[in-house]
């Protein structure tokens, strides 16, 4: 049994990548906005992560 091959442009087209007009400002504020909400709270994670290392990776006495 043979699997039905896409084109490109079924593929583009089923992933929502071709528009037939370009975005608005209200599009491209929303958008912008978005972006920068996402490297806030990525931001955000690598801190928390970073600060949980640190406090799994202090060094111990050791008794002698």
């Amino acid at each position: 049994m043979r699997r039905k091959r896409f084109s490109d442009d079924d593929e583009l087209e089923d992933a929502g990548l071709i528009q037939s007009m370009a975005p608005t400002e209200d599009e491209l504020r929303e958008i912008s906005l978005f972006i920068a909400e996402s490297k806030r709270r990525w931001a955000s994670q690598l801190q928390e992560g970073s600060q949980t290392a640190d406090e799994g990776n202090t060094p111990q006495k050791k008794d002698e």
